[in-house]
């Protein structure tokens, strides 16, 4: 039971980094933080609707 939790937390960090990396990314290649932040409520808001 312990393993599976702890799967599933390195999970969660692996696929939070990826995420974040992402935004990095789009940060990175428009310059401004407004598209990131728009396309991280855009998955919030996703994610509420789940």
């Amino acid at each position: 039971m312990a393993t599976i939790t702890l799967a599933y937390f390195y999970i969660s960090i692996v696929f939070s980094s990826v995420y974040g990396l992402v935004l990095l990314w789009l940060r990175e290649k428009t310059g401004s933080l407004l598209f990131p932040i728009v396309a991280h409520n855009a998955t919030v808001f996703l994610g509420q609707l789940l």
